[in-house]
């Protein structure tokens, strides 16, 4: 069984400049929705972070910028 294939990736820039990158592996029909569920459930997870002054991005599989959120709101 092979790996499955990225389908994009959301980025954490922590208010000190570090990133973490948590690549999306496809899982069904509708990649948006995958991606943008992800998304969602890093803002929740990122949420003090984000408080800090953090930045969460989400990147297709080409690494164009679909969303980006700085701090909370």
């Amino acid at each position: 069984m092979g790996k499955r294939p990225t389908v994009g990736s959301v980025i954490l820039i922590k208010h000190d400049g570090t990133p973490t990158v948590w690549p999306v592996q496809k899982t069904g029909d509708d990649d948006m929705a995958h991606l943008l569920e992800i998304f969602e459930t890093a803002r929740k997870m990122c949420h003090c972070e984000l408080l800090e002054g953090g930045t969460l991005k989400l990147m297709d599989v080409d690494n164009n910028l679909l969303k980006e959120l700085r701090g909370v709101q």
